[in-house]
């Protein structure tokens, strides 16, 4: 196997995992909480820890980074930022069980990109992938017939 797709998997295996339980501890986290309030404490705690790992993985040189990147990174955090406030704002109002599989929608997003503007090919095995992560979102996050527990 191809070490740029070993790297795929197990790297998108761990952030899988590590979202995950992300996801359960911010719920019990922004339990009557304000969300916007929880961004704030969640990214003054992150940044730090962030800075520790990227760190760790070969940092690039000042010289290697040039105006374009810098801009690429600033559109890149002004949409993190974004999507993490709706996100948080949705899993403090919302149920876990309807909301986290919608938002894990955000996936198809980047393979979508992957193949129409860094050239990827389509295979048959990625198209059926995303039919069945749209069918399974769409399964799991609407009520289809099921009866409340009582």
């Amino acid at each position: 196997m191809e070490q740029a797709v070993l790297d795929s998997i197990l790297f998108g295996l761990g952030a899988a995992i590590f979202y995950s339980l992300s996801d359960i501890v911010a719920k019990k986290a922004l339990k009557g909480k304000d969300p916007r309030i929880f961004v704030l404490k969640l990214t003054a705690l992150g940044l730090p820890l962030t800075f520790l790992l990227t760190a760790s993985f070969q940092p690039a040189l000042p010289g290697q980074i040039g105006l374009d990147t810098v801009i690429l990174l600033l559109a890149a955090a002004a949409l993190g930022s974004l999507g993490y406030h709706l996100f948080y704002r949705g899993l403090a109002k919302g149920r876990v069980s309807v909301f986290v599989p919608l938002a894990g929608l955000f996936a198809l997003v980047p393979v979508a990109a992957g193949i129409v503007v860094f050239g990827e090919v389509l295979t048959a095995n990625l198209a059926f992938s995303v039919l069945l992560a749209i069918a399974g979102t769409f399964i799991s996050s609407f009520k289809l017939g099921r009866r409340k527990a009582q």
